[in-house]
């Protein structure tokens, strides 16, 4: 009995502490703010804190003596918890800030820190676990808020097209600086970190830049616009400063902004390049309407005068006075179509369109070297590339306003131009060895040909180059252009040469030839075909169709079998050039006379070298295009003659259609066939060879004949050429 009671007793002792330890656990956990739970040996739950309950929704009923991991469904059955927590009473560990990211079913995704140890109490020798847990997950969300928010302005801050600098408030030494202000100032980061804001050397009133600093720090903000400022690797720069004063981290902090303004002041800059552009344009067109009213106006109108008496005498009983009114009129008419040419060379020059920059530029130096006397030196280090078109004219023009200025002002004897491209940068140079004169006085109005000057430079502005000019009294004047480059397109000839090819079709069959000659007029102006026609009323000879556009013209040859086609050069659809040698390729045994009002070398070697017969300009009398007609007929071939002189002279024609005659073959002439050869270098007609000589045009012909025969050329043109190439002088 005695031990059955004490055994009770033991029992009821034991239950006992058992409550104590409750009551004292629930004491301790309840004291405390944030979720709190007391565990047994077993891991059951003992006691939580109604923060507990808060936190997670649960109740008491599904808390109380449950094990840790069946709470909740199971929503603290995390492995490595599990494994941390059983390791504590046996191993007498603890751990702390053990961070668990987990998702509950009811409240969601929480991040909590637990920290767990044992307790013990000695009285009663009972041993649990107390396992604290503190809820961080607003914390985290605003520390990872915080993260994106900082990483989003060290992106904006690193991203910035404006420098920005970041200053100590009380000292202005610099703390940081985004990669902009190194691109701006030519600096690294390095360089300016650490120092003071005018201490870097980059303003040039350090006393002011401290007076503002002092401004800044009193009144939160300051704004400069057009603050000069100079880069370390020399540029000077624009710039619109702006600086404020931010609150941070319970401190303040200046903020600096300087943004580049050099590109607004050249876009302000380019603005008065292009009023001044206007400008120029309407000088230009009022010095035209002066050419066309004082040169080709004034030579219509007296042509007009000249007709007009011309039909007022022409019933009188004084013929000789009415053919005299005709001739004058005439005459004036022919100056006209001269002076034409003349303006139309001067306002769009052929040369730069069919053969470039460069070469152009070359045959204008020897052009003006010939009339001159002018020794020159000409460098082409780019082999000739073509640019694009606006570039290659705007330095086209340059070349000749300096060639010009160096004509008329500097008295030089030698002349100096070079091309050369490094990286995407081509360089121009003009240099010459003259009077030279003071460059500053580029600057002071009224100073004639200096007009010209500033007019090189505005050209050379608007394509995005650079113009500069060394000159002074006495030592001459060097002109140097740099402009960024990228390939044109190819030359318009070489365009329609491939579409030609394309054009052309098979060969159809030819039909026997017709009485008489036939011709085709080619001409995109209604009124010049007109006027041909007019002038081809003759016996012997029969306009039998026109065409408007090269390609057409082509169509025609096949469908009417022209003997000859009157041939225009620029025309739209198909150059007459590219015309020309599709419908050689067609139709072999038709001629083509090039009738053209561009009187241009390079046009009259191209024409030769695709097959034509003849190039006359137009303008030419009545009586020279029938025998032109007539001529290449015949077989003979016919070109301008003062054209074909200077182009021989150059000798500028290439080909294998061109090659020299056969060793020796001059030496086979006779006297009187090497004098008419040494008439047809100049370009003169068997008509004209014939009066100089005194002989028939039929013993001219015979002899023409003769000379190409022993030359072993197909035509005039062609022994011309080989005779200048064995050394006949075209003179």
């Amino acid at each position: 009995m005695t031990e059955a009671n004490a055994r009770a007793n033991e029992v009821e002792r034991l239950a006992q502490a058992v409550q104590e330890a409750r009551i004292y656990a629930e004491s301790i956990v309840d004291t405390v703010r944030g979720p709190l739970v007391v565990l047994d040996a077993d891991l059951r739950v003992l006691s939580v804190n109604r923060s507990f309950y808060q936190t997670f929704q649960v109740s008491p009923e599904e808390t109380k003596n449950c094990l840790i991991y069946e709470i909740g469904n199971h929503q603290w059955d995390i492995p490595r918890l599990r494994q941390l927590l059983e390791e504590i009473l046996p191993q007498n560990t603890r751990f702390q800030d053990y961070e668990v990211d987990h998702e509950f079913p009811t409240v969601g995704r929480k991040t909590m820190l637990l920290n767990a140890r044992r307790i013990y109490r000695e009285g009663n020798r009972t041993q649990m676990v107390l396992l604290a847990i503190e809820d961080i997950s607003e914390r985290k969300r605003a520390e990872e808020a915080l993260q994106v928010s900082e990483t989003r302005y060290r992106r904006l801050f690193e991203a910035a097209p404006d420098g920005i600098l970041l200053l100590n408030f009380d000292t202005g030494q610099i703390i940081d600086a985004n990669p902009f202000v190194a691109d701006l100032l030519g600096c690294s980061r390095e360089e300016v970190v650490g120092k003071k804001l005018w201490e870097i050397g980059f303003f040039a009133d350090t006393a002011a830049c401290k007076k503002a600093f002092s401004v800044l720090q009193s009144q939160g903000y300051i704004r400069y616009e057009g603050l000069p400022l100079s880069a370390k690797d020399g540029r000077h720069l624009d710039v619109e400063f702006i600086s404020n004063v931010y609150e941070v981290d319970h401190g303040k902090v200046i903020q600096c902004n300087i943004r580049d303004m050099s590109a607004q002041k050249r876009a302000v800059d380019l603005r008065r390049l292009t009023a001044r552009l206007l400008e120029v344009q309407e000088e230009d067109r009022r010095r035209v309407a002066y050419d066309i009213h004082d040169g080709l106006g004034q030579l219509i109108t007296a042509a007009a005068m000249h007709l007009e008496a011309f039909a007022s005498e022409r019933q009188s009983p004084q013929p000789p006075e009415a053919k005299a009114e005709l001739e004058k009129g005439r005459r004036c008419l022919q100056d006209a179509v001269v002076e034409m040419r003349r303006m139309v060379s001067e306002l769009g020059p052929l040369l730069l369109e069919d053969l470039g920059l460069v070469e152009a530029s070359r045959r204008l130096l020897a052009d003006m070297a010939e009339s001159t006397g002018w020794e020159t030196e000409f460098v082409d280090a780019v082999n000739g590339e073509r640019l694009d078109h606006v570039v290659e004219m705007a330095l086209f023009r340059i070349v000749q306003e300096t060639l010009a200025n160096a004509r008329k002002h500097s008295q030089t004897k030698k002349v100096h131009i070079s091309f050369r491209r490094e990286g995407d940068v081509l360089w121009m140079e003009v240099q010459d060895w003259g009077r030279g004169f003071d460059v500053d006085s580029l600057d002071q109005a009224g100073q004639g040909r200096h007009v010209g000057l500033v007019s090189m430079r505005e050209r050379a502005a608007l394509v995005g180059g650079r113009f500069e000019i060394q000159s002074a009294p006495g030592s001459g004047t060097k002109l140097t252009v740099t402009v960024p480059v990228a390939p044109a397109a190819e030359s318009v000839i070489d365009q329609r040469k491939g579409e030609m090819m394309e054009m052309v079709g098979p060969t159809t069959d030819r039909q026997p030839s017709r009485p008489g000659i036939t011709v085709l007029i080619v001409d995109d102006h209604p009124m010049v075909r007109e006027g041909l026609r007019s002038m081809l009323h003759v016996e012997g000879i029969g306009v039998i169709g026109e065409a408007s556009t090269g390609s057409e013209a082509v169509q025609k040859v096949r469908e009417l079998n022209p003997d000859v086609v009157l041939m225009d050069v620029r025309m739209p659809d198909m150059d007459g050039l590219a015309a020309t040698e599709a419908v050689k390729r067609e139709a072999p045994a038709t001629s083509v006379i090039v009738v053209t009002a561009y009187e241009s070398k390079e046009y009259l070697s191209r024409a030769i070298e695709v097959g034509a017969a003849g190039y006359i300009l137009k303008g030419m009398s009545r009586d020279s295009l029938i025998d032109a007609i007539r001529l290449v007929k015949s077989g003979g071939s016919l070109v301008d003659a003062r054209l074909l002189a200077e182009l021989l002279r150059e000798m500028g024609i290439r080909g294998s259609r061109f090659e020299g005659a056969a060793e020796g073959a001059l030496e086979t002439l006779s006297p009187r066939e090497r004098e008419v050869l040494q008439l047809l270098i100049q370009g003169l007609t068997n008509k004209e060879i014939a009066q100089q000589m005194h002989y028939s045009v039929g013993t001219v012909k015979n002899v023409v004949q003769r000379v190409i025969e022993k030359l072993g050329a197909s035509d005039r043109t062609q022994a011309a050429v080989y005779a200048v190439r064995a050394g006949l002088n075209p003179e």
